[in-house]
């Protein structure tokens, strides 16, 4: 528990940095666009990010994998499971831009998207977008691996630099920068992209070195195993993505560009509690695997025990937050943009809903159980929010929207605390080996 302890303040100490960093990015990026072109861009960005998940949940598949590895000291599989990772990532990465490109290539862009106003070079940034984003998907495998050898904060301090250098470069190009939303795509996209390529060949060439992907490593049999597994994480992954995400394009088609830009600007700041708490939750996903496949009933016990209590303090800080809304947002913003009365506090609500369930589907998720059952529900929820949304937004505008995430995200506070209870009295019931036990879902 002092490692992740240990961990956990140095998760701080960089996703501060990262988070006030971001919260800077946005303040100049509103400043240089207009709320048309920045709500547009919002839309844009986190939409085109989902690509990200299109690694078929094979990441968060090897992390688990690569917990269970390192605890029997089996590297010989580690490497096994890391090059073949690789190659799969690699051919899905070439693949989503061999198809994404011609697909942008061949509509209309502005029409497209209800941008209203004509934006110079929308369809480049879409290309930007795509490229850099399913290059990702490849420079980010070595997060899962530093993740799955219990080392989150320097799978943050990748990010961070990375954003880091983003707003160094916006705070010097700022004057030249206005209205050019191409230019503040490359800025943005691009710093990180190339980090997480300098971090990855040098960690393959020191202290991974025995982990550096290799075709002669390849295993079929690994390959199944992972696509089993990650497939159920990627229909999570891309259905909780559509949920919490997804509003911003059904904002933007059937409201308009400025309620995305309020809505965006309020999730952002209050979301700040969900950063904070994901970076407490974190370690704690490998912790719960190798706590589990060892039958540490004392273990998980007292891991829960800090993670609500946690889970408490934060809830009192989104409700101070709520209170200084205004004038953070004067001091954040430096200017006066005005916000619907109603949003701060049921985003406020939705993020303490949130971040309780977020509990039970770490363990879940950190334990390989009853992932089958909670892609039934979650896809169901994703599949439910358009319609549902729609339904909402004529007759409660974008609340209707934030009533629908409430909905959308029902998994980990109705069914999250049932299945947990259920796994962890299974482990007074029987013994099992840890490669049987991981895997019973």
């Amino acid at each position: 528990m002092q490692k992740i302890q240990k961990d956990i303040l140095w998760l701080f100490g960089v996703r501060g940095a990262l988070v006030f960093s971001n919260f800077m990015i946005i303040s100049i990026t509103l400043d240089i666009l207009s709320t048309k072109i920045y709500g547009v861009w919002i839309a844009l960005y986190t939409t085109i990010t989902w690509l990200c998940f299109f690694d078929l949940g094979l990441g968060n598949g090897m992390r688990n994998y690569f917990a269970i590895n390192k605890a029997k000291g089996d590297t010989i599989k580690n490497k096994e499971l890391v090059s073949t990772c690789y190659i799969i990532i690699v051919a899905i990465s070439l693949l989503l831009i061999i198809i994404g490109l011609p697909v942008v290539n061949s509509i209309d862009t502005n029409a497209f998207f209800n941008t209203e106003i004509d934006i110079p070079n929308l369809k480049f940034v879409l290309f930007l977008l795509i490229g850099t984003t399913s290059l990702q998907l490849v420079t980010k495998l070595i997060n899962s691996i530093l993740l799955a050898d219990q080392r989150p904060a320097l799978s943050s301090i990748i990010e961070c630099v990375g954003v880091f250098f983003s707003l160094v470069l916006l705070l010097i190009l700022k004057n030249q920068l206005t209205g050019n939303l191409f230019f503040i795509a490359c800025i943005v996209t691009l710093p990180t992209l190339f980090v997480s390529i300098v971090i990855s060949i040098y960690a393959f060439n020191t202290k991974y070195k025995y982990l550096k992907p290799s075709l002669k490593y390849y295993d079929k049999k690994v390959s199944i195993k992972l696509l089993n597994l990650g497939l159920r994480f990627f229909l999570i992954q891309i259905s909780a993505l559509i949920i919490l995400q997804g509003n911003n394009i059904i904002i933007l088609k059937f409201i308009g560009p400025e309620e995305v830009s309020a809505f965006s600007l309020v999730y952002k700041y209050f979301n700040l509690t969900v950063t904070v708490f994901t970076m407490i939750l974190t370690p704690y996903w490998s912790f719960f695997t190798d706590a589990y496949a060892k039958d540490n009933y004392k273990q998980l016990k007292k891991g829960f025990k800090q993670l609500f209590i946690a889970w408490a303090g934060l809830s009192l800080l989104g409700i101070l937050m709520w209170i200084l809304l205004p004038l953070s947002f004067k001091i954040w913003l430096n200017q006066d943009f005005p916000i619907p009365t109603y949003l701060p506090l049921s985003l406020l609500l939705f993020t303490m809903y949130s971040n309780l369930g977020s509990i039970f589907i770490y363990f879940l998720n950190g334990t390989s159980r009853y992932l089958t059952f909670q892609v039934c529900i979650v896809l169901i929820n994703a599949i439910l929010l358009y319609p549902v949304s729609t339904f909402l937004i004529p007759v409660l505008g974008v609340l209707g929207v934030v009533y629908t995430m409430f909905i959308a995200n029902s998994y980990g506070i109705v069914f999250g605390p049932l299945l947990t209870v259920k796994v962890i009295k299974e482990l007074d019931s029987y013994k099992e080996t840890t490669q049987n036990k991981i895997y019973r879902i």
